[in-house]
């Protein structure tokens, strides 16, 4: 409301005109001030005496009202501004075809009409070229063009520019999101060094910081609580304070930013974002059961439930918790997740397993672990080997927002392709190719090569992240072999059992040597050694004295 004040005060000083001296702007755009001819107009012609009407046609086109003023509330303030001017004829035909929504046409006209507008008609052109591109849906362009008209102090504070703010900024946020649009380096200058007293500009300075831990953490102070871009910055900063150790930070940017948003939104996908980030945290400080808590509360509709859950189940191991790790490790291993990435379920079961003496079940989960991982390897090498990473299977939010990006620029591109195509066949005086069609598409061109690249890296990013996590899979399965063989052999020597040490040699080649198959006379059973993993069939004999002693030592069998 204030802002609205602001504005119209704004304009009752811009005007000089008696319609325009008293009271807001909205308030004086009614019939009231039309027909009211300009200083400039020609006398009138007095009638003689007794005469019913002039046949002056001067006299009758000052007299003949202009149609009312109609659209939204830029028109109306455009067009009466316009009234109040000396206009070319280009130019008058320019705010005609504005005043009626014939937007592409007037689009047709801007090279022509720029030269020819009145020095105090300038601002109000620009802002109604900015209004024309703004409504077009060429956003990529209408950026690019509102970010330049912002960097003049005189056009940022003119009554024009403040009118097509209240009908351009209400949900800038929400549109910026849905544009995906690109930020320039030279643009970032620009709204680095605009003032901060309108919540629009900390709005358009937020997307161009999204990713930049230290300035996000400063623009958060400023952004209202319902600004859509807060829990992404917020996550930004909260990120960037955990890398570091800072947990008491990242708590309060929780307790100070995310939460009054969510309150204020009730976004269940946001909410199960932030009950993700306070349960790491508070995994990483240590407060396992506290951890738990918010793991254990994020629903299974929201796109964190199975990351959650298997965080989860690591808590569950370090708990001891055996019946809920073992409820949850079933959970995975069910038909519908089976193509999912999820390669640390495997290593929980084989811990599981180990934890509860089921030796026979280790070769299994060994053996599934290498068959469903083997597939993801593949996939991922692949995709870190193209020349243009393919898609992830699940894009995250920046994936997503990189997609937007190149998705609605190459249709802005063909949008500008199309509108220079039928400018051709305008009427005068756009005659030929006009110079701002070239312009903007070479503005679109750029922004269109910088989102391509900003895919290709989110694209590579995902799959490194999931490489990396495949490694540490795995480097975690090697420790559970280990430790295995370890307990399987300490079984041995415990039970004084002594296993040929020929039948121990692991072969590193496709075939099995004679020499080495035993046979054991009494069981009539032949044992062969190993083909390059440890995971002999010699251990068979000591499986069930190593699970009775594994048992004994947990305290379930005595």
């Amino acid at each position: 409301m204030k802002f609205k004040h602001l504005v119209l005060s704004a304009l009752a000083v811009s005007f000089s005109t008696a319609s325009f001296a008293s009271g807001g702007l909205l308030n004086q755009l009614d019939d009231s001030t039309e027909g009211k001819a300009p200083a400039q107009a020609a006398p009138k012609h007095k009638t003689k005496p007794g005469s019913k009407k002039s046949t002056d046609p001067v006299a009758a086109e000052a007299k003949s009202p202009l149609p009312a003023l109609t659209g939204d509330a830029f028109q109306k303030f455009f067009v009466s501004r316009a009234r109040q001017e000396r206009l070319s004829i280009d130019v008058h035909q320019w705010v005609e075809l504005i005043q009626e929504n014939k937007l592409d046409q007037a689009s047709y006209l801007w090279t022509a009409v720029e030269p020819q507008l009145p020095a105090k008609f300038r601002h109000e052109g620009q802002a109604a070229q900015l209004y024309t591109l703004w409504k077009l849906g060429l956003n990529q362009v209408f950026l690019e063009q509102w970010t330049q008209a912002l960097a003049d102090n005189s056009y940022r504070d003119s009554a024009a520019e403040l009118v097509f703010e209240q009908l351009s900024t209400p949900n800038l946020d929400s549109w910026l999101l849905n544009s995906g649009l690109i930020v320039s380096p030279k643009q970032q200058t620009v709204l680095g060094r605009l003032p901060t007293t309108r919540n629009f500009v900390l709005t358009l300075k937020a997307w161009s910081v999204l990713r930049e831990a230290k300035l996000a953490e400063e623009i958060l102070h400023g952004l209202p609580v319902d600004n859509k871009l807060v829990p992404y910055l917020a996550e930004t900063a909260i990120v960037d304070h955990v890398k570091r150790g800072e947990l008491k930070a990242a708590a309060k940017i929780i307790k100070n930013y995310v939460e009054p948003y969510i309150g204020s939104t009730r976004d269940m996908e946001l909410l199960a974002k932030l009950d993700l980030i306070s349960a790491r945290i508070l995994y990483q400080a240590g407060q396992l059961k506290a951890a738990a808590e918010y793991y254990s509360r994020i629903p299974n509709q929201t796109s964190s439930y199975l990351q959650a859950r298997e965080e989860l189940s690591w808590i569950y191991l370090r708990l001891n918790d055996t019946s809920r790790l073992r409820g949850e490790i079933e959970a995975f291993f069910a038909p519908a997740l089976r193509q999912s990435f999820l390669p640390e379920t495997h290593i929980l079961r084989a811990i599981s397993d180990l934890k509860m003496c089921y030796y026979d079940r280790m070769e299994r989960d060994l053996r599934e672990f290498m068959s469903s991982n083997a597939v993801w390897a593949k996939r991922i090498d692949e995709a870190l080997k193209a020349d243009t990473a393919p898609a992830p299977a699940s894009p995250d939010f920046y994936t997503k927002i990189a997609e937007t990006s190149v998705k609605n620029l190459e249709a802005e591109l063909s949008h500008l392709n199309q509108l220079t195509e039928q400018s051709l066949g305008a009427a005068l005086p756009a005659v030929g190719q006009q110079r701002h069609w070239k312009d903007y598409a070479a503005i679109v061109q750029s922004a269109l090569a910088k989102a391509k690249k900003n895919q290709s890296e989110e694209y590579s990013r995902q799959w490194k992240n999931q490489r990396l996590a495949l490694a540490e899979s795995i480097r975690k399965m090697r420790f559970v072999k280990v430790e295995f063989i370890s307990q399987v052999n300490a079984t041995e020597n415990a039970t004084g059992e002594v296993l040929e040490k020929k039948a121990m040699v692991a072969s590193n080649g496709n075939s099995i040597p004679g020499a080495v198959v035993t046979k054991d006379e009494g069981k009539n059973m032949l044992t062969f050694p190993t083909d390059t993993e440890l995971w002999p069939d010699e251990f068979f004999k000591l499986r069930s004295a190593a699970q009775a002693q594994c048992l004994r030592k947990s305290g379930v069998r005595k």
